[in-house]
């Protein structure tokens, strides 16, 4: 399964990263500081850099296609970055916009429907 995982370099990151990692899917990460991934674990993904705080979507949009499923161990980290959530998490399913299912039955060569 191809996984985009934000804010992967923080303690819920990481930890999805790792499991994510570790049973073979397709992964990319991303991270607002690159640096922070341990190097195995940026060899084996593929990192985009994006800060979340002001986020573009341009940015957004790229780590987010192709995706399968989009994850978030976005959260803040200190009382100054409270509505950190808020502020990064709208614009990446609204990047996301691909084909989506048509009813049909689920199948593995299709799309799901993406849930809003």
């Amino acid at each position: 399964m191809r996984l985009t995982i934000f804010a992967a370099t923080g303690g819920i990151g990481r930890q999805i990263l790792r499991q994510a990692v570790d049973t073979g899917h397709d992964v990319t990460a991303v991270v607002r500081n690159p640096q922070k991934l341990p190097g195995e674990l940026s060899r084996q993904v593929r990192v985009v850099t994006a800060d979340l705080a002001s986020p573009d979507p341009a940015t957004l949009k790229s780590a987010v296609e192709g995706a399968d499923a989009v994850l978030s161990g976005l959260g803040p980290r200190s009382n100054s970055e409270a509505g950190i959530a808020a502020r990064g998490t709208p614009d990446p399913p609204a990047a996301a916009s691909r084909p989506t299912n048509t009813g049909s039955p689920p199948d593995a060569r299709q799309p799901r429907r993406r849930l809003t």
